[in-house]
């Protein structure tokens, strides 16, 4: 009796084809780890972006807020910036309903340290009555200004620089916002309806 042996082929793949499928699959993975890089910091610098003009704007509407309420600008500002040079800070008396119904005068300045904005409240008063708040411009009894005390001194913004202001009937506000990667300029014009 004969006795037929079948031998079955396994069926396996090649050498070959693994290793093209190992390498289409890295070369897919590749693909898709550099897309999500370039996305990712596509997202940064437009967040960083985003973050640096959304502080100019915060930092233009406080200031602008504020100088249309002014009542007197304490700080003398050049006409043009290419008659004098303007200064880096300005400091005016607060408008906002405070003198004469509480005798509170109060005087607003804003000015840089550094590259953070900074917003200060102060008043005037003479050592010898600091209870009586006065003009900044009031000369005592033996022709002395009164003393500046701070009532809050807080920051509004950060990464500002050359901060400027100039103007006469209309007063014109220049800063610049930068990480160190981008800048943005920002200028705006304001008019202080109660400036006399």
């Amino acid at each position: 009796m004969k006795i037929k042996m079948k031998i079955k082929k396994s069926k396996a793949f090649t050498l070959v084809e693994i290793l093209t499928v190992v390498f289409l699959g890295a070369l897919i993975i590749l693909a898709a780890w550099t897309a999500y890089i370039i996305s990712y910091k596509s997202y940064q610098r437009n967040s960083q972006s985003a973050e640096l003009t959304q502080n100019g704007r915060i930092a233009l509407e406080r200031i602008t807020r504020d100088l249309r309420q002014a009542v007197e600008l304490v700080t003398v500002l050049p006409e043009d910036p290419g008659v004098g040079t303007p200064p880096a800070e300005i400091k005016f008396q607060d408008g906002h309903d405070l003198w004469p119904t509480t005798g509170q005068i109060q005087y607003i300045t804003y000015y840089l340290s550094g590259t953070d904005l900074y917003r200060k409240v102060s008043h005037f008063a003479f050592p010898s009555q600091p209870a009586e708040w006065v003009l900044w411009s009031t000369t005592g009894s033996e022709g002395t200004l009164p003393t500046e005390y701070t009532d809050l001194n807080q920051i509004k913004a950060q990464n500002i620089s050359q901060l400027q202001f100039w103007g006469e009937d209309v007063i014109i506000i220049s800063f610049n916002v930068s990480n160190g990667t981008s800048t943005y300029s920002f200028e705006t014009k304001v008019l202080g309806r109660n400036i006399q």
